[in-house]
């Protein structure tokens, strides 16, 4: 036998009341709750359909993966939420695949998790919809009116880990967000990870952390003329992996993929850049570092003469 539930997320602040759909997960009103499933497997892979209204697919992947890496960087939980690929599905269904969408649709709600489990109590499948036709979705940084969908993710995704609600305010699993433009629930509390971990009891006493990631070159703010071979140095270090710097991924928010490796050359469009090098451990964790550089035409240097204004073309010619 395969069984359903469902939980959903508003963004204006509630009270922490129960809804019938909810009342079994009531009983607890000191802390947090969970459905009464859990996966059978420390590892479990979910696809992200990268379609949205608001954000560059890109943009929607990065969102989801801070949202899912939370339950095991913050936590010593024996469970791992893995990012497998993309996906073209959109409907909440039992199909034994993991799937994270956005629609173009309005139910009041910011967004809604349905698993299923099996005879066992084990769960079989969990599918997470955001509703972009009731809230302007950001992420990042720039959010005006709107909700972080990595804010809304990290909550959803813990449901589809099974959690339900919490009772204590302000913490990650609230049954609402405490209002717009929100981040605060990207730290989970105490009450979030004591949650995680009843479900999936830590093997070990020290957690994974994210890799340190430095840009050494070229400086932050660095300007360069066009056409101009810039160099690109930087190194990642991590707690358990040790030198993950040949690892390094290194995006421009104008050209997309510059390439990877802890150094390297490449000529940039004309434009304001923000440069991202970014790695991940081997246990799913990443780390990130940024700096902003300009690449435009060079300007002539001009100096006033008592015959009037002299200036040297650009490169000296």
């Amino acid at each position: 036998m395969i069984t359903t539930q469902t939980f959903s997320r508003r963004l204006l602040p509630l009270l922490l009341t129960c809804l019938s759909l909810l009342a079994l997960f009531c009983a607890n009103l000191k802390g947090y709750a969970t459905n009464g499933h859990t996966w059978g497997t420390n590892q479990v892979l979910y696809y992200v359909n990268p379609n949205s209204v608001w954000l560059s697919p890109s943009a929607v992947v990065s969102a989801i993966e801070a949202g899912a890496q939370a339950w095991s960087s913050q936590t010593l939980a024996n469970i791992q939420l893995v990012y497998a690929g993309s996906t073209n599905g959109s409907s909440l269904t039992l199909n034994n695949k993991n799937e994270v969408f956005l629609r173009n649709d309005s139910n009041g709600l910011v967004g809604e998790t349905y698993w299923w489990y099996d005879g066992s109590g084990n769960l079989v499948d969990a599918d997470t919809v955001f509703h972009e036709g009731g809230y302007h979705f950001y992420t990042g940084s720039g959010c005006s009116d709107g909700v972080y969908l990595e804010d809304a993710a990290i909550h959803e995704l813990g449901h589809s880990l099974g959690l339900g609600h919490s009772s204590v305010a302000n913490v990650t699993m609230e049954p609402a967000m405490p209002g717009y433009c929100d981040l605060t629930q990207m730290s989970l509390e105490s009450d979030d990870i004591a949650g995680i971990e009843s479900l999936y009891p830590p093997t070990s006493t020290g957690k994974n952390t994210a890799p340190s990631v430095n840009i050494s070159s070229p400086g932050n703010g660095s300007s360069f003329s066009s056409g101009a071979s810039v160099t690109f140095d930087g190194s990642a270090t991590d707690s358990q992996d040790g030198d993950l710097s040949g690892s390094l991924a290194w995006e421009s928010s104008i050209d997309g993929s510059l390439g990877y490796g802890a150094t390297m050359n490449r000529v940039l469009s004309d434009g304001t850049h923000t440069i991202t090098a970014s790695v991940r451990d081997s246990g799913g964790v990443s780390g990130s570092a940024q700096i902003t550089v300009s690449v435009g035409a060079a300007t002539s240097t001009c100096t006033a003469s008592p015959k009037g204004r002299r200036c040297r073309p650009p490169h000296g010619k």
